[in-house]
């Protein structure tokens, strides 16, 4: 009997450890199809060497380092490359269910930014459940005349990228 008891107090303490996760964990578990650059190892020393007050930088697969200047509970900041950074929040939808919140920024030399959500398993989600994202149109004035618009038309024929920069706060 004291087995039993023994045995269904670890299941739930297993349980409920699994249930509370905070970033650092998700962090270490990401998977390595969207963590190209960093391996499991390299992840997990971000986290260890901020909680002993060091530096948190480490080689990435290039060769290159990169380094972890922010980790909370709910919140990560990783200059990737020289180039690049990664945000990720933890973000509640009620008082059971939490979404990672993922922003991906590339800078060379003009910065672009990629959003992405995803469930505790690193399931991607849906981005329009969560957020409308402006669309390149609004963006620019309504031409006030029949000359301005073959202005901004041939204007527009050459910007041909759209990019945009987004920070979490």
């Amino acid at each position: 009997m004291k087995r039993i008891l023994i045995l269904i107090f670890v299941l739930c303490v297993y349980g409920a450890a699994g249930r509370a996760q905070d970033l650092k964990t998700l962090f270490v578990a990401l998977p390595d199809s969207l963590s190209p650059l960093l391996t499991e190892v390299n992840r997990a020393d971000f986290g260890d060497f901020l909680e002993s007050g060091m530096k948190a930088e480490v080689k990435n697969r290039f060769g290159n380092m990169s380094e972890m200047t922010k980790l909370t509970s709910d919140y990560l900041f990783l200059k990737t490359t020289s180039a690049s950074t990664l945000e990720l929040k933890l973000l509640p939808l009620n008082d059971s269910v939490k979404v990672i919140c993922a922003v991906s920024t590339y800078s060379a030399p003009a910065a672009d930014s990629h959003i992405a959500f995803y469930d505790m398993k690193w399931h991607e989600l849906p981005i329009s459940d969560f957020l409308q994202l402006p669309q390149e149109d609004e963006f620019y004035l309504k031409p006030a005349s029949a000359e301005q618009a073959d202005s901004l038309k041939n204007l527009r024929a050459y910007a041909d990228m759209y990019l945009w920069k987004a920070e979490l706060s």
